[in-house]
């Protein structure tokens, strides 16, 4: 009876040890992930240009709100873009969308989400960061000649 009393103690101490090891790689994992957004936030902060800034970071949410300003036929114009990132970030895109007003172009749906190959998990490339990304979205933007959308875009959206 004492023996077997022995290890009933010797199972919850050894499941209790893993809950807690389970824990603390939870935990490092959420400090990483902090970790990662302060060095994006730094990153806007430190490289501050006149086509991307960053207008507002809810860490809370992981949501940078970011004005960029493309050049081209959208020249003097300001367009507001969300970025969201989860726990898998860098390693997975962020979600990228515009925000109020959408720019008239044929790879940005009418209700703001972005058509551009980086933004897909295939495509997506850890290296970059949330700047670039914005950067990639103002060159596309820059590069447009005309303003118009594809035919049929209010109805479609990308699914991430």
């Amino acid at each position: 009876m004492l023996h077997s009393a022995i290890i009933s103690l010797i199972k919850i101490v050894t499941n209790f040890g893993n809950v807690r090891t389970i824990v603390s790689r939870k935990s490092v994992k959420t400090m990483s992930f902090l970790k990662r957004l302060r060095s994006e936030y730094t990153t806007f902060e430190n490289n501050a240009m006149h086509e991307v800034q960053l207008q507002d970071f809810d860490e809370s949410k992981a949501e940078f709100i970011v004005i960029i300003r493309p050049g081209g036929i959208y020249t003097g114009l300001e367009f507001r873009l969300s970025m969201k990132v989860d726990k898998e970030y860098p390693f997975k895109p962020p979600d990228v969308n515009f925000i109020e007003k959408a720019p008239v172009h044929q790879h940005v749906f009418t209700n703001g989400q972005i058509c551009l190959n980086i933004l897909y998990p295939e495509n997506w490339n850890p290296v970059m960061n949330l700047q670039t990304t914005a950067l990639a979205i103002v060159s596309m933007l820059s590069s447009k000649e005309s303003q118009g959308n594809q035919q049929g875009n209010q109805h479609l959206s990308r699914d991430v």
